[in-house]
């Protein structure tokens, strides 16, 4: 197996290449040279030819180009891109199957390593949860989950807001469900559930605001509905108080051993927000939490 491959004209290890897939996946729509030459990075691919491998992956992957009608945040297209990009190296440097381009392929995160407490709060704490491996094994539990469920996981494209994994419940007459994944520590949980709130909704905006538009992605087709999932690591300490503040915003709240239960809850979910707000009680009724006084399954619609 080679110790480094050739990107852009740059030779680089695998573990420069999954270190540069973790600061583009968490960066939004900044630009790639200004994530990869960051002081806190300084990645030698700062330096590569990278709109010279986008350009040859979108001649040899026409899916991956953003269709015409459909608006797009340029810095963040060219960034998926990239990161597909950087996906095949890593598969390819460590004798991986390469990344499936479908519209509805699920693409693992980067493997990253465990993050030191004294870290947590001094950098971006969205930055520094997607290198762990809590994220990522929560992420493809989840992933797992939805197979079983006949259900399938998908990572962002191109025209897409940034979240972690997204599915379409085609049962549940074209909804999609858009999902932000966090890894938690008695450290961080109230603010990492803050975040992963504010992020899931940001994005759940994003793409109904496209629906709305009627300029939604060709892989989005038939979709009336845009819901919001977060998923965490592990039963939250304070798991009332989430549920109760998810519950109100009409986000679900779940995590692992709720994985199961969830789904199944989510299953019928929703042809109006209070059907939905319904399914979502369901889920945390599942999980054995109380609901908010008037929204349990007794909910008149």
């Amino acid at each position: 197996m080679a110790n480094k491959i050739d990107v852009g004209g740059v030779s680089v290890t695998l573990e420069e290449i999954q270190e540069a897939r973790q600061k583009l996946a968490a960066t939004g729509g900044t630009a790639i040279k200004q994530v990869l030459g960051a002081k806190a990075i300084q990645s030698p691919l700062a330096s590569c030819d990278y709109w010279g491998e986008i350009n040859a992956a979108l001649a040899a992957h026409p899916e991956l180009k953003v269709p015409s009608q459909t608006s797009s945040d340029h810095a963040q297209h060219a960034k998926i891109v990239f990161g597909f990009v950087l996906a095949s190296k890593e598969a390819e440097l460590s004798g991986e199957a390469a990344p499936d381009t479908a519209d509805d392929a699920y693409t693992p995160p980067p493997q990253g390593g465990e993050v030191p407490k004294s870290r947590v709060f001094k950098t971006d704490p969205d930055k520094t949860d997607r290198g762990t491996k809590a994220h990522k094994n929560t992420q493809n539990a989840l992933a797992d989950a939805l197979r079983e469920a006949g259900l399938k996981p998908r990572s962002p494209k191109p025209g897409d807001p940034a979240f972690d994994i997204a599915w379409r419940d085609g049962d549940a007459g074209g909804v999609a469900f858009i999902c932000e994944v966090k890894s938690l520590t008695s450290d961080n949980e109230t603010a990492q559930i803050r975040l992963a709130i504010g992020q899931v909704l940001d994005y759940v905006h994003a793409l109904d605001s496209l629906r709305e538009a009627g300029s939604l992605p060709p892989r989005w087709e038939g979709v009336h509905a845009v819901r919001a999932v977060v998923a965490v690591e592990r039963r939250p300490a304070e798991d009332v108080r989430w549920a109760g503040l998810c519950e109100r915003h009409g986000i679900v709240l779940t995590w692992p051993e709720e994985y199961a239960g969830t789904l199944a809850a989510l299953a019928p979910a929703g042809l109006c927000d209070t059907e939905f707000r319904l399914c979502a009680t369901l889920a945390l009724s599942a999980a054995g939490m109380p609901c908010l006084p008037g929204t349990g399954p007794g909910l008149t619609r």
